[in-house]
Order: structure tokens, then C-alpha cells, then sequence
């Protein structure tokens, strides 16, 4: 049987039990891929984790759709909480030099540090990339 290709890119860390991390570092675009990814994983009940770096906050604002018919992102972060997804984590060092208030950002959102993001990525046995 052949695999499909990853999404982007998979680094591999371990072989222990799964702790999947998730990266999204550019801006939101018709193609949810990235939230798409997240909801499945989680609905096989797999752990995800989710980082917001660089232009990865623009996801975290409302906005209009990006193709017609389609779901705005923040509209299908929302659902994040339902599949056991329940804290997405955005860089505050990003955040603070792209001037966004933490006021506009999600609730369900919470700050770390760059350097706390990549202990967290160390500690993940997956890490995807966007």
C-alpha cells in the first residue's frame, strides 16, 4: 500500500505516544488545510497542539471567507474546542511585533514566549508546518 504525501512537512521527533504539534506561520488563504488537518486529527482522538507564528495570527482575526461559499478562519477555529482542541497558542513576540491586541484574538487563545513554543515542539513526536 502506498502512503499519501504529508501535508507539508513532518519532522519526526520519536517513537513514544503521539503528541502532534501543528505550526501555522502564514497567513490565512482559500485553502484551510491546516484547519482541516487539526479536525481530523483530533477527531480520531489523537492529541494536537497549535502554534500561531508570524503572519500565523492573521488566522486568530475575523474576516471575510476566502472563496466563495467557504468558511472564514476564525468561523472554523471556533469549532477547535468541540474536537477536544481547546487552547490555541499564538507567539506573543509575533504578536506584539505585528502589533495586534490581545483584545481582538480569540479567548480560547493563549500567549508563549518563542522559546516556549520550541520546548513545546521539542516535547511533540509530530510536528507539522504551514
Amino acid at each position: 500500500m502506498k502512503w499519501p504525501a504529508p501535508a507539508r512537512r513532518v519532522t519526526v521527533l520519536s517513537a513514544s505516544e503521539p503528541r502532534i504539534s501543528v505550526v501555522i506561520h502564514t497567513a490565512p488563504s482559500a485553502d484551510l488545510e491546516p484547519a482541516e488537518l487539526i479536525l481530523a486529527l483530533a477527531a480520531f482522538d489523537l492529541p494536537v497542539q497549535v502554534f500561531f507564528t508570524g503572519n500565523g495570527l492573521f488566522w486568530l482575526l475575523p474576516q471575510e471567507a476566502r472563496k466563495p461559499n467557504g468558511k472564514a478562519p476564525l468561523k472554523v477555529l471556533s469549532a477547535f474546542p468541540l474536537y477536544g482542541v481547546e487552547t490555541l497558542f499564538y507567539c506573543r513576540d509575533d504578536q506584539s511585533a505585528l502589533g495586534l491586541e490581545t483584545a481582538t484574538l480569540p479567548e480560547y487563545s493563549a500567549p508563549l514566549s518563542a522559546a516556549e513554543i520550541g520546548r513545546q515542539l521539542q516535547h511533540s513526536t509530530q510536528v507539522f508546518t504551514f
